[in-house]
C-alpha cells in the first residue's frame, strides 16, 4: 500500500515546488510614460533656429493614441505645430517645424496629456509633459 501512495506524494511535492513559493512576483507597471531625455535638453540656450525637437520616453508608448497635435512648441500662449514623427522602437517622438524659430526666443515643448504606455491596463499621462529651451540670438 505504501508503494501505491509514493507516486501521488511525489506528484504533490512537484506541484508545490513548481508553484513559485518564495519567488518575487514582478511589480505591476502603474506609472505613465515620462520624458527620459530630449534634444535640445531642457534649459538649453543657443539652440539652432531650424531644430528638430526630439523626446525619448522612459518606456514604449501606444502609437495608436498619439495624434499629430500631441506634441507642439509654445512661445508664450502661441502654439507652433509641425510634422510629428514617431519611432516606437526607440520610444521617441520628433517634431519638425515647417518654419524657423525666432532668434533669442524661449520655447516650451509640450506633450499633451494622454500619452499611454503598453501595460495591460494602460497608464496614461493626465498632465502635459513640458520643458523649455532658448534659441540662439
Amino acid at each position: 500500500m505504501r508503494a501505491a501512495l509514493l507516486p501521488g506524494l511525489m506528484l504533490a511535492a512537484c506541484v508545490l515546488c513548481a508553484c513559485g513559493e518564495g519567488e518575487e512576483q514582478p511589480t505591476p507597471d502603474l506609472a505613465p510614460p515620462a520624458i527620459l531625455r530630449s534634444e535640445p535638453v531642457g534649459g538649453a540656450t543657443g539652440v539652432a533656429l531650424d531644430v528638430v525637437v526630439r523626446v525619448w520616453l522612459d518606456e514604449p508608448f501606444d502609437n495608436s493614441r498619439i495624434s499629430a497635435d500631441h506634441m507642439y512648441l509654445r512661445q508664450g500662449a502661441t502654439p507652433l505645430w509641425g510634422s510629428l514623427s514617431r519611432d516606437t522602437a526607440q520610444a521617441m517622438l520628433a517634431l519638425d517645424l515647417s518654419v524657423p524659430l525666432e532668434a533669442g526666443a524661449t520655447y516650451e515643448v509640450v506633450l499633451s496629456p494622454g500619452v499611454c504606455d503598453l501595460a495591460p491596463t494602460p497608464n496614461c499621462t493626465d498632465e502635459p509633459l513640458t520643458f523649455s529651451f532658448q534659441t540662439a540670438p
